[in-house]
């Protein structure tokens, strides 16, 4: 397991060696804490659809074994579906986030900064 600390927390990752010799990052986050998390970012964007997808698929990106997931102390680094690494954090270089929509991976970010805030 390999541990990084930086200024958006503790972010524990342990590589898993699959069948085909691929390594494969996994977070070790605690999922009660997490679900917290998003369940109250949820409610402060109660009404905004947009931003309750963006934040449902931001809590998917972070939970689903991620093979790149790497914060800067300023930003989040993210491997995305397309293939693409996006860095998030007020601004990101996704589609959505190019045409003024919210974006999972900003929501990704804030949802990382939450959950190591509510750490302490």
């Amino acid at each position: 397991m390999l541990t990084i600390f930086s200024a958006c927390g503790k972010i524990s990752l342990t590589l898993a060696i699959h069948r085909n010799g691929e390594e494969k990052a996994m977070t070790n986050l605690n999922e009660t804490k997490l679900a917290e998390v998003v369940e109250a970012a949820k409610l402060a964007v109660a009404g905004n659809k947009r931003w309750t997808n963006a934040i449902t698929n931001a809590a998917t990106l972070l939970t689903s074994g991620n093979p790149y997931l790497h914060c800067t102390g300023h930003s989040l680094l993210m491997l995305s579906e397309s293939g693409e690494i996006y860095e998030a954090n007020g601004t990101c270089q996704c589609t959505a986030f190019s045409k003024g929509q919210p974006c999972k991976h900003r929501a990704a970010y804030k949802l990382m900064v939450r959950y190591n805030e509510t750490a302490h």
